[in-house]
């Protein structure tokens, strides 16, 4: 990338971290004694023990998208995408032109606009991006002629200079010919649906793409386009996370308005953000079977009401962001294991309550609430302070069962309980005392004074 500082340590999101040592494939051949080189069994071949070495795969594709279309490029796409978890695969190709994109300056750490005269998809970030915002901006003048043309592949078109290794590579592929295409329509379809939704074309075949391509990431922000950022366009883009294959998902709109229950079928999912979802005013109660679920950002969704109480049920949730969170009326019973941010951003009450309650469901819903959080509003109506003198407690009494307080004598039995305690205690006590449905005829009397 022209102008951008070269750096020699690898980033810590590629390739785990280790340093990228690049083979170029024709090199591992004798070019002067092909014959000798290139046995009758591929597995014998100096070019397919090379392959085994290797970590990932780089195409490096032309401006007419012709090495997709060669047979042995399609058998490394074969040993990359399906042989080995782990394996990585990018795509780089030589723009036609230079062109302006915004890119970090490593001496300076801004963004500036800077010529470039190649780009590139990658399986992770590279070293002269800081954050995953970086690759997407990247990926974004990928040349979309190309992306067309890799979302059309299949192997099973490649072609070769010698017949007879178009003929074995094909039989080696032999019935995973569809499922290789799939693959690489996957990868190709992330960081082009961005794209097609933008230009408004082969929108289906993206989506489909995505399905049938076991895409493990997704990011998408529609939130710049009005014309694509519809309800229905929401519900077909994540529907793609029905696969259950997908790890992340980051997602941005301003017409998503709730998730599908099917969500929950989603075992795989790590990382679901959805920061700026401005009209989403719910989760599906089934979140809670996402048992991989470690990261939930839902900042900035201004309309959430609640969380379902299901999301306790996400036994590997470390990190859940609710910055912003500014209609959120109820929380879910979570672990102290996890990290919550934003809370400082909720209703004072509603945070109180629920740390107060030992991280336990909390409602600011009357409905909702449990006994003892009902109570324990009907005191702070009253003004109780630390200790409950004999007018206190007749005024309370008198509260929750409806009796005037003149007509308490001094010596009520139910009195003597209640006087020269602590609010806690009281709270405690009246749980004993008072019927839950005394509780709620007092609640609804005082709900619009609490």
């Amino acid at each position: 990338m022209s102008g951008v500082s070269c750096r020699t340590e690898p980033h810590p999101l590629y390739l785990d971290g280790r340093s990228p040592c690049y083979w170029v494939c024709a090199y591992a051949n004798n070019q002067w004694n092909l014959g000798e080189e290139i046995s009758d069994e591929l597995q014998n071949t100096s070019f397919f023990r090379a392959m085994r070495l290797a970590k990932g795969t780089v195409s490096v594709i032309d401006e007419l998208g012709i090495s997709w279309g060669r047979i042995w490029c399609v058998f490394e796409l074969w040993q990359s995408l399906s042989h080995a978890e782990g394996r990585t695969y990018d795509m780089y190709t030589a723009l036609s032109a230079p062109m302006m994109c915004k890119c970090l300056d490593l001496d300076t750490m801004d963004d500036e606009e800077k010529e470039i005269h190649a780009v590139g998809i990658t399986d992770g970030l590279i070293a002269a991006e800081p954050l995953p915002e970086y690759k997407s901006k990247r990926e974004k003048v990928f040349p979309m002629e190309l992306l067309d043309i890799g979302i059309g592949f299949s192997c099973l078109d490649g072609k070769a200079s010698v017949p007879d290794d178009e003929r074995r590579i094909k039989d080696e592929i032999g019935t995973e010919s569809t499922n290789l295409d799939n693959l690489v329509h996957g990868v190709v379809a992330t960081s082009g649906l961005q794209q097609a939704l933008k230009r408004g074309l082969r929108i289906d075949h993206y989506l489909e793409a995505l399905r049938r391509g076991r895409v493990r990431t997704l990011k998408l922000d529609l939130t710049k386009n009005s014309e694509i950022d519809t309800e229905a366009m929401c519900k077909t883009v994540v529907s793609v996370l029905e696969s259950g294959i997908v790890t992340s998902f980051v997602f941005c709109s301003q017409a998503l308005q709730a998730l599908p229950e099917s969500l929950g079928g989603c075992t795989s999912l790590a990382m679901l953000e959805l920061n700026g979802c401005s009209e989403l005013r719910a989760l599906p109660e089934s979140l809670g079977g996402c048992t991989s679920l470690a990261t939930l950002d839902l900042s900035d969704c201004k309309e959430l009401r609640a969380l379902p109480e299901s999301l306790g049920g996400c036994t590997s949730l470390a990190t859940l962001d609710l910055s912003d969170c500014l209609g959120l009326r109820a929380l879910p019973g979570l672990g102290d294991g996890v990290s919550v941010r934003g809370l400082s951003d909720l209703d004072q009450s509603l945070r109180e309550g629920w740390a107060e309650g030992g991280r336990k469901a909390f409602s600011l819903d009357w409905s909702q609430q449990s006994k003892a959080c009902k109570l324990k509003a009907i005191v702070a109506v009253l003004g109780v302070n630390s200790l409950l003198d004999v007018e206190g407690a007749k005024s309370l009494l008198s509260q929750i069962s409806d009796v005037p307080v003149e007509r308490i004598p001094d010596r009520h039995p139910e009195l003597q309980l209640l006087i020269g305690i602590s609010v806690d205690m009281v709270i405690e006590r009246l749980t004993l005392l008072v019927d839950i449905a005394v509780v709620d005829r007092c609640v609804d009397q005082w709900a619009l004074q609490v």
